[in-house]
C-alpha cells in the first residue's frame, strides 16, 4: 500500500537538534512539507499514526508562551480563527475542545471518501498519511490544506500536544538526555555536556536509532516528544 505523508502538525526540533537528525522535521516517515506518498486497516509500516480517533483526556493550559504559539500557527489566511480562539479564550483546551476539533478535520476529510483507519491517519505527533490511491495529488494538497489546517485542528493540536507535555514550556533538552540514559538508549558513563558535545561536533550516540523498526525507537520517540512523561493519551 503507497502513501503519501503530508505535512507535519508540530516540527520536533529536537530531533534534529538534540539527538539523531531523520530526513525533515518531526517524522520519520517523511520530511517536513515533502508530498511523497484502501483498504487496510492496519496503520502503515514505518509510521507513528494514530489507531483511535476523538480519544483525547487532558486538558492543557496555555501559558503565555504558547498563546504566542497558538497566534503564530494562526497566521494563515483561511485559518478558521473563530474556532480557535473560542476553544482558547480561557487560555486552556480541554480533551472535549480537542476531541471535537479532532472531529472537526475528520467530518471534512470525510467529504473526500477518507475514513480513519481505512485510508488515512493522523500522525500522533505529526503529520497527515494518506492511501495514495485514495485521492488524487492536487486533491490531496486542497483537502491538507481544507481539512486539517483550516478547521484550526493542525493548530490546536500542535499547542495542545507542547502545553501537555511541557506545561511550562521549559528547555526539554536535560530532561531528554536523562530520559535516554534512563531507556538505556545510551551509555550510562555519558555526561551531559559530553553528549551536547558530541551533537555539536556532528555526531551522536543515538544515530543507530533510523527507523520505527530499530529497538529502542518507540522508548526515543517518548524521550523526544514527552521526557517529562506528562501524556497519558494519544
Amino acid at each position: 500500500m503507497l502513501m503519501k505523508v503530508l505535512r507535519v502538525f508540530v516540527c520536533l526540533a529536537a530531533i534534529a537538534s538534540f539527538s539523531i537528525s531523520f530526513a525533515g522535521c518531526g517524522s520519520p516517515v517523511a520530511g517536513a512539507d515533502k508530498r511523497e506518498g484502501h483498504e487496510s486497516v492496519s496503520a502503515p509500516i514505518g509510521s507513528d499514526a494514530q489507531t483511535e480517533y476523538m480519544a483525547y483526556t487532558e486538558t492543557a493550559a496555555l501559558n503565555d508562551s504558547y498563546m504566542t504559539q497558538l497566534n503564530n500557527e494562526l497566521s494563515g489566511v483561511n485559518v478558521d480563527a473563530d474556532f480557535v480562539n473560542r476553544v482558547t479564550e480561557d487560555r486552556q483546551i480541554t480533551a472535549e475542545e480537542m476531541n471535537e476539533a479532532e472531529r472537526r478535520a475528520i467530518n471534512c476529510l470525510s467529504k473526500y471518501g477518507l475514513v480513519p483507519n481505512e485510508n488515512f491517519w493522523f500522525g500522533k505527533n505529526t503529520g497527515f498519511i494518506v492511501d495514495e490511491n485514495a485521492l488524487s495529488d492536487s486533491d490531496t494538497n486542497k483537502v491538507d490544506d481544507e481539512c486539517l489546517y483550516n478547521t484550526g485542528y493542525a493548530a490546536l493540536k500542535s499547542v495542545y500536544l507542547n502545553a501537555v507535555r511541557n506545561p511550562n514550556n521549559i528547555d526539554l533538552d536535560p530532561y531528554r538526555f536523562q530520559c535516554y540514559k534512563d531507556y538505556k538508549l545510551i551509555d550510562q558513563d555519558y555526561s551531559y555536556e559530553q553528549f551536547k558535545q558530541e551533537l555539536d561536533n556532528g555526531k551522536s550516540p543515538l544515530s543507530y536509532i533510523r527507523s520505527s523498526s530499530t529497538p529502542g525507537y518507540d522508548d526515543f520517540m517518548e524521550c523526544v516528544t514527552d521526557p517529562l512523561h506528562h501524556m497519558k493519551s494519544k
